[in-house]
């Protein structure tokens, strides 16, 4: 069992918000910050340009290597450390030797991490972006898209918008299948629910250490199936990419593992308070952790269902709810109702602005009091909204009227 008011007493910000944020950043844990910061104070004060000192700090990123990949099953030479999943995507799709009309098959539901790339290699090398439906079935409307010139697959493992399990097993049997690459964006599937790329076989798998695993911003990891180690081509290289013992002025050798895509001076010791977050949480027990982050959300889920003019997205099976009125409000409604929520509830949630949502994420450290809070909060937003409906709409008297409730509803 996870010792609740103990985690919560190492999270500072669940004393002043209720935070159900953790899909955009996850809150570190004290002895997480502590790590880190002990590492680079001592790297520090030690000398951080003093070559043994350097090589030192160097290889202490190791350990959090063969955490990632012990959590994620598979070798650790095939894991590159990044700093966040949108670096991984873009190491992938700038590995490629793209020619015009080559096609790459998305979904609809993307981050702009994973849809920004291809868009801007649409524009630069005129490949060509598929958008397939992530649902009702992700993976028979990216079957549809699949052609002679498909040259990979890069879709979400959990949607950011939705929350939804996209079934992945089941994307990269069919990219197995039709010979073409998979890659998966696990930004929002890595510390929330399983991820085993042993069994799931994808070609590439980005992560970030700064969501669901609670680790510090500017972390993460590419995994590179073994069979594709040597046929993604690095575009960015510099010292650390370089297998030094067999590369000479003339002739260029680039390590043999997926360090070939880590190069330059970088912050080592956030590595370290990864490490160390991996660590905390695997303390914790992953079951525990896994299955407490799933049962919050679907209480707050089941919560939601029961509001009145309130619309639930997506299936579930992750730790993020979506919801919006109905019928479907203007734009800008995602930004002011956060904001709202945020003043009177003390409440921090993510707006949706392509689905005219809001986003809960539920993380093993949350209560059934802020899930349940949540809900309350809605209810009493769609119940706002539809006050504002009923009210007269004639005349001018009315209109100004239903103006200023508008503007009072958004300022309380």
């Amino acid at each position: 069992m996870i010792p609740l008011e103990r985690v919560r007493g190492e999270l500072p910000i669940t004393a002043r918000a209720v935070y159900l944020n953790t899909g955009t950043l996850g809150p570190s844990p004290r002895p997480v910050t502590e790590a880190y910061v002990r590492a680079y104070r001592a790297w520090q004060r030690s000398g951080p340009g003093d070559p043994q000192r350097y090589r030192a700090a160097r290889q202490a990123v190791e350990p959090c290597r063969e955490r990632l990949a012990r959590l994620l099953g598979v070798p650790a030479s095939c894991l590159a450390l990044s700093a966040n999943s949108t670096d991984g995507i873009n190491l992938v799709a700038h590995g490629f030797d793209w020619s015009p009309g080559d096609e790459v098959v998305v979904t609809d539901q993307e981050h702009l991490a994973n849809l920004a790339v291809w868009l801007n290699l649409a524009r630069r090398r005129g490949i060509v972006v598929r958008v397939a439906a992530a649902a009702p079935d992700a993976a028979a409307a990216i079957a549809r898209w699949l052609g002679p010139r498909t040259r990979l697959i890069s879709v979400s493992h959990v949607s950011c918008q939705t929350g939804e399990v996209l079934p992945v097993a089941a994307i990269c049997r069919l990219g197995r299948e039709a010979g073409v690459p998979v890659l998966l964006d696990g930004a929002q599937a890595v510390g929330q629910v399983p991820v085993d790329l042993g069994s799931l076989e994808p070609d590439f798998y980005a992560l970030n250490g700064h969501k669901w695993l609670l680790g510090p911003v500017g972390t993460g990891a590419l995994y590179i199936a073994p069979h594709r180690l040597g046929t993604l081509e690095p575009s960015w290289t510099g010292d650390g990419a370089v297998d030094k013992h067999n590369s000479n002025r003339a002739e260029l050798c680039f390590h043999p593992s997926a360090r070939r895509h880590e190069f330059g001076t970088r912050n080592w010791p956030l590595w370290q308070g990864l490490a160390a977050a991996v660590d905390y949480l695997e303390a914790l027990g992953w079951e525990s952790v896994l299955e407490r982050t799933r049962r919050l959300a679907a209480a707050l889920r089941k919560a939601l269902e029961q509001v009145p003019d309130i619309e639930v997205l997506g299936s579930g099976g992750s730790g993020m709810v979506s919801a919006r009125p109905v019928p479907p409000p203007g734009p800008d409604w995602p930004e002011q109702a956060c904001l709202w929520l945020r003043r009177r509830h003390r409440l921090v949630c993510r707006p949706v602005r392509e689905l005219g949502a809001v986003r809960f994420a539920t993380a093993f450290f949350n209560t059934e009091e802020e899930t349940a809070l949540a809900a309350r909060a809605m209810a009493e937003l769609a119940a706002t909204r539809r006050r504002r409906f009923q009210s007269p709409s004639t005349g001018s008297s009315a209109a100004g009227s239903t103006r200023k409730a508008r503007r009072s509803a958004w300022q309380r």
